[in-house]
C-alpha cells in the first residue's frame, strides 16, 4: 500500500460512521420527542387537576386587569391551552355554540365558575376563542376577559 492510500478511509468505513451518526441523531430526536410528550402530559395533568385558590389568585388577577386598563386596553388575555383538552376538542367554542362553557374541563372550568360567581356580576365578560389552526385543525384556545 502506498503512503498516499494509507490515509484514505474506505467508503465502507465512511458508511459505517455515517450509520452510527445517523443512529445517534435518531436516538437524540426520539429522546427530545419523549421529553416533549412527558412535558405536555405534565401540563395537561396540572390543567386537569390543579385547584384554583380564589383568595390567592384574585388579587393578582385584579392587578393584571388594572394594569391593562391603565394601558388603555379593554381586554386581557388570561391564558391559552390546547383545544384538545376540552371535552369536544374545541368545536363548540369554534362554532360559537352558546353551550361552549359545558365543554370546559380542569382549570378552565374552575375559572369559568369563578368568573360567573365573582366577575360577571361586576360587569366583566369572558370570551374563549380558537386562536391557532395548525395544519387547518383547531389549535389553542385563548381565554379573554373584557370590560
Amino acid at each position: 500500500m502506498s503512503e498516499s492510500t494509507a490515509s484514505v478511509i474506505s467508503a465502507g468505513e465512511l458508511r459505517r460512521k455515517m450509520a452510527v451518526i445517523e443512529s445517534e441523531r435518531a436516538a437524540e430526536a426520539l429522546a427530545r420527542q419523549r421529553h416533549l410528550q412527558e412535558e405536555e402530559q405534565h401540563k395537561r395533568e396540572m390543567f386537569l387537576h390543579e385547584h384554583l385558590d380564589v383568595a390567592e389568585r384574585m388579587p393578582r388577577l385584579m392587578a393584571r386587569i388594572e394594569k391593562a386598563a391603565a394601558a388603555g386596553q379593554g381586554e386581557l388575555l388570561l391564558g391559552t391551552f390546547p383545544s384538545a383538552w376540552l371535552a369536544d376538542k374545541g368545536r363548540a367554542i369554534n362554532s360559537n355554540d352558546p353551550s361552549w362553557p359545558a365543554t370546559l374541563t380542569g382549570v378552565a372550568r374552575q375559572f369559568y365558575d369563578i368568573y360567573r360567581r365573582e366577575l360577571e356580576p361586576q360587569g366583566f365578560r369572558l370570551r374563549c376563542q380558537i386562536i391557532s389552526f395548525p395544519d387547518g385543525m383547531l389549535g389553542d384556545v385563548g381565554v379573554y376577559l373584557d370590560w
